[in-house]
């Protein structure tokens, strides 16, 4: 077992972490809630690097690697479109990859992309050194078992999940530990539009169905649109605040 004072002396700084990059790299960066913003903002301070690619899918929070300042140096490849990269993929300084969510993990483990490093944020790993992919798993942990060197953001605030999700803290080269609050996904605008066709469609779902539920303001206002009708939902990609109002009754 790894002891806690040992993975404690262990951590590094963020800066001393991100030392593993080097120019001309293929870089994940782990997505959403679990986008590791002081691996990133410490890799954007290496004002060395030069032609790195990094591949992900929607990321969260500023995404420093996206600023115009930072064009030849990082070039953003999103396998899934978010917020943060839109505006440099609509101007040509970043790329989007279309593919099916369910076909990213064998880019990395085939070897179509293949990754010589992969930076993802942890929870803290348990006695016997493993820690988990927390809240984004997806792509990641196929990205952590095929790239060359993972570079791990160990929170403390990141919880820790169940299932096909363990990284070894045996696999990290080098991590850093922090102490902060996820990313909360914020909520869409809804619009006079959104609204009306989210009602078309709550009519149109039976009760007792099962549903898989999306991103963005048609899905969130089908939510709200189903009050207290007894309904159970499949929702791995929206906001649980969106859907538990309106799920809430359901048996």
């Amino acid at each position: 077992m790894i002891s806690h004072e040992r993975l404690e002396s262990a951590g590094r700084f963020p800066d001393e972490v991100v030392r593993h990059i080097k120019s001309g790299d293929r870089v994940f960066i782990h997505g959403a809630s679990a986008t590791p913003i002081p691996l990133i903002d410490a890799m954007c301070r290496r004002t060395e690097l030069r032609d790195v690619t990094l591949v992900h899918l929607h990321t969260a929070g500023d995404c420093a690697f996206g600023r115009p300042e930072h064009a030849g140096r990082f070039r953003s490849v999103s396998v899934f479109a978010g917020a943060p990269l839109r505006g440099p993929i609509a101007e040509g300084r970043a790329d989007f990859v279309p593919v099916f969510l369910s076909d990213i993990p064998s880019l990395f483990t085939d070897g179509f992309m293949p990754l010589d490093v992969a930076i993802v944020q942890l929870s803290p790993p348990n006695a016997h050194g493993q820690a988990t992919l927390g809240t984004s798993v997806d792509a990641a942990l196929a990205a952590t078992l095929s790239a060359k060197i993972v570079l791990g953001d160990v929170n403390a605030q990141m919880p820790r999940t169940l299932g096909n999700t363990v990284v070894p803290m045996s696999k990290v080269a080098a991590f850093s530990r922090t102490d902060r609050p996820l990313i909360e996904a914020a909520h869409s605008e809804l619009s006079e539009d959104a609204e009306k066709i989210g009602r078309i469609i709550a009519d149109l779902v039976p009760d007792g169905a099962c549903l898989q539920m999306g991103i963005g303001a048609i899905p969130t206002q089908c939510c709200h649109g189903w009050g207290t009708r007894t309904t159970w939902a499949s929702t791995p990609r929206c906001s649980p605040t969106d859907w538990s109002r309106s799920f809430r009754t359901a048996t």
